[in-house]
């Protein structure tokens, strides 16, 4: 019988030796899992607030480009003013001039000077066209220029 309670003693101390080492194990695996999760949620943390500062910083370099294509407009504006402006005053001239001469008695000075006012007078008003597309044009060309980054990588 005492060999029996031995084998039995024997048998229990293994067991318990089993589920102690089972248990301990259990626990190192999960604190090595443990350790790895908080691992890459510490990465993906920092790669999200990196994606993040980039997207600030693009966002900032495309308002700066939006208020700079404001105030390039506006001085445009002002220079279309101008621009009308002269021409208005340059039209009246060019009326003024053709009123003149036409009180002059060679009929053939009086033709050659209204076919020139009316060429001048279209040649502006292309001119004046062209030179507002071409305003417009480089304005579009500035703001996208300033927003779009050049030579810069982005990582991971």
């Amino acid at each position: 019988m005492a060999t029996t309670y031995k084998y039995i003693i024997c048998g229990v101390v293994i067991l318990a030796s089993f589920l102690l080492g089972f248990n301990n194990g259990k626990k190192v695996i999960q604190a090595e899992w443990d350790a790895e999760k908080l691992q890459q949620a510490q990465l993906l943390n920092e790669a999200n607030a990196k994606a993040k500062q980039i997207e600030q910083e693009f966002q900032q370099k495309l308002n700066e480009a939006q208020n700079e294509r404001i105030k390039t407009e506006q001085l445009l504006q002002t220079a279309r003013s101008a621009t009308a402006n002269a021409e208005r005053r340059l039209s009246n001239a060019t009326a003024d001039f053709a009123k003149r001469m036409s009180k002059t008695t060679d009929k053939t000075c009086t033709n050659a000077i209204t076919t020139s006012t009316k060429l001048f007078t279209e040649c502006v008003a292309r001119y004046r066209k062209m030179a507002e597309n071409a305003d417009g044009h480089f304005a579009d060309f500035q703001q996208c220029d300033k927003a779009f980054p050049v030579n810069q990588e982005i990582t991971n």
